[in-house]
């Protein structure tokens, strides 16, 4: 549900014409440098959506190799579950109520398996499950060429590296890496919100420059882009 009202938020944002292009374009977009933020105020609950890139944060977007690439991810995670990533001015009196933190592409199963607890050191990554796979299809292949061993070699070898082509392409080689984190907030005094502040996390990732933000609100609506000179969306 937090995500359908953000996702609201985008589209009749991006729906009206008179806001500012730089702030409204690419908000889907996967580009290095840049991250999106959507928020929304219904009543009382405000709910405020930010999408990066992993590569934003870590400087990478593969599945974790080495102890050090597992350390970076882990201190993503407990960043944006554990820390005041958007803030509201304080006159709103917003208390955060929940947080969803997920990572997609090539680190979705790692980052999931940290939610659940598993030592970091003992998560198995996408690669492992790969190297697993390999060594299976190819203990496979081997039965397979024993029990049809009256076939021609060369049928044999196209029908391989039509095998291996289909796995290189798959989608989870291809896909982007992304950290989607959604906080839902209760406002005491709503009608006092006039600004929400990022400067925490523009301050600690170099590689985020600049963030693509959107609000709306039963009387306003507007897009903003935010830097780290300007890290907070300016509301009224």
């Amino acid at each position: 549900m937090p995500r359908l009202i953000a996702a609201s938020a985008i589209a009749l944002v991006l729906a009206a014409p008179t806001f500012a292009e730089d702030a409204s374009a690419g908000l889907d977009a996967h580009v290095h440098g840049e991250a999106q933020l959507a928020a929304a105020l219904d009543g009382q609950t405000l709910t405020v959506e930010f999408k990066s890139p992993l590569y934003n944060l870590t400087g990478f977007e593969h599945a974790p190799k080495t102890s050090m690439e597992r350390t970076s991810i882990d201190n993503v995670l407990r960043t944006f579950n554990h820390n005041v990533v958007v803030q509201a001015n304080r006159r709103a009196e917003c208390e955060k109520t929940s947080t969803d933190v997920d990572i997609s592409g090539r680190v979705a199963e790692y980052a999931a398996a940290w939610a659940e607890g598993w030592r970091s050191d003992t998560i198995p990554t996408e690669d492992d499950g790969h190297a697993h796979e390999a060594d299976h299809d190819d203990h496979h292949e081997h039965d397979h060429e024993q029990e049809h061993a009256h076939h021609d070699h060369d049928d044999h070898h196209d029908h391989a590296e039509h095998d291996h082509g289909e796995h290189d392409h798959s989608d989870h080689k291809s896909g982007h890496t992304d950290l989607m984190a959604t906080y839902v907030f209760e406002c005491a005094e709503p009608d006092q919100l006039t600004d929400l502040n990022i400067a925490g996390i523009m301050g600690l990732y170099n590689r985020l420059e600049t963030v693509n933000a959107v609000f709306i609100s039963d009387d306003n609506q507007l897009a903003q882009t935010l830097n780290k000179r300007r890290a907070m969306l300016d509301i009224e």
